[in-house]
């Protein structure tokens, strides 16, 4: 680009001015017309702050500040854009997380920290010794999301011009293969009663905070759902059909927007009982010290504290209920059509790569099943 309509030569010899309009000052925080001495500048410098502009127009961002071109200053304008604000809670603390990690870190033998540098000048390079950095910090499906999500984060700076290029890119990570964790019946057994024993008077105690905790992993591993869908499930929620006198539960799954309805287990009916309703708030799942709902944080940060105490392996987490209820069912001759009813997939693929775990018992039934 050799030209912009923002730009024109100054009447002083050997630069440039940068007029913007008065609306797109208004729009873009820290825009500002001036004077430069290089005219590549000046057309850099107004096509920046044009497609900000543009991109606030079309409703892409909500608020725009480009005063800071760092990285820092990148992932805070993707923070103000629709897609992020609209994104679930859950998705919203993985992202921030992820962000948090990687930010603070100085790429190989720098003294800046990668959120002080210029988005625009960050390379393939940079990338590539960033998420080799992470692996070795933490772990490869670690340092695959933050590339991930850096990603998505750099293809907003390119609309914006705070970046030329997406050097996450290109970078052409395998995916790591999928969670392969799975409950065994005796650490299901043995955590709800740790839970319950916690306090001292267990389930004849209706007020024991970490039973709450117990209640939240039965739920999971019963419905076969979500830890937040779970964790925020009200009494309005529940509903009885009449004449089979069953109690259900209906909720819409946050993450997939599917409307699911499921009868509950006697198990889950009686831990009900454990949280009475209170006049002040509709969800089941609250704090018995405060009334009030835990946060999915509150619960994440119960569960570790009572799996070490008891012994439960750092790698078995709350979200691996939902694979060991799958592929329970599967174990006991369910379906996939049957399991998918329960889980709420719609696609077979989603549900035999990440849920369903294969295991001997699946085999040992289909050999019956041939006469073997």
């Amino acid at each position: 680009m050799n030209k912009h309509p923002y730009v024109q030569r100054s009447e002083t010899r050997g630069k440039w001015k940068v007029h913007l309009p008065r609306a797109v000052r208004q729009a873009v925080a820290g825009s500002k017309s001036g004077t430069y001495t290089s005219k590549q500048d000046a057309i850099d410098y107004a096509a920046e702050v044009h497609s900000a502009y543009t991109s606030f127009r079309h409703g892409e961002l909500t608020a725009i500040n480009i005063s800071d071109r760092s990285v820092a200053g990148l992932i805070n304008q993707y923070r103000q854009t629709n897609k992020y604000k609209t994104l679930a809670v859950s998705s919203k603390r993985n992202y921030n997380h992820y962000f948090d990690t990687v930010l603070p870190i100085c790429i190989g033998n720098s003294n800046t920290a990668f959120k002080d540098m210029l988005a625009a000048n960050v390379t393939v390079k940079h990338a590539e010794k960033l998420q080799q950095q992470v692996e070795q910090l933490i772990s490869y499906p670690t340092s695959f999301q933050i590339v991930n999500k850096l990603s998505v984060v750099w293809n907003r700076g390119i609309k914006l011009g705070l970046a030329r290029s997406n050097p996450f890119a290109e970078m052409g990570l395998s995916k790591p293969p999928p969670r392969q964790q799975k409950w065994t019946d005796e650490q299901f057994a043995d955590f709800i009663a740790h839970c319950d024993k916690v306090g001292g008077s267990g389930l004849r105690n209706p007020k024991d905070s970490w039973s709450t905790v117990g209640t939240h992993v039965i739920l999971c591993m019963h419905l076969a759902q979500r830890t937040g869908d779970m964790s925020t499930l009200t009494w309005s929620n529940l509903q009885n059909l009449g004449r089979y006198r069953s109690l259900l539960v209906s909720f819409t799954q946050r993450k997939t927007g599917k409307k699911m309805v499921m009868p509950i287990t006697q198990l889950i009916e009686a831990r009900l009982k454990l949280h009475p309703p209170v006049a002040h708030t509709d969800v089941i799942l609250r704090n018995p010290n405060t009334d009030e709902p835990y946060t999915s944080d509150n619960l994440r940060r119960r569960f570790r504290t009572l799996a070490r105490e008891m012994g439960l392996p750092d790698d078995i987490q709350v979200m691996d209920l939902r694979r060991t209820a799958a592929t329970n069912a599967a174990d006991n001759g369910a379906t996939e059509a049957e399991i998918m009813a329960l889980t709420g997939h719609t696609r077979p693929e989603t549900l035999r790569e990440i849920y369903q775990l294969r295991t001997v018992k699946q085999l040992n039934n289909l050999n019956s099943k041939r006469g073997l």
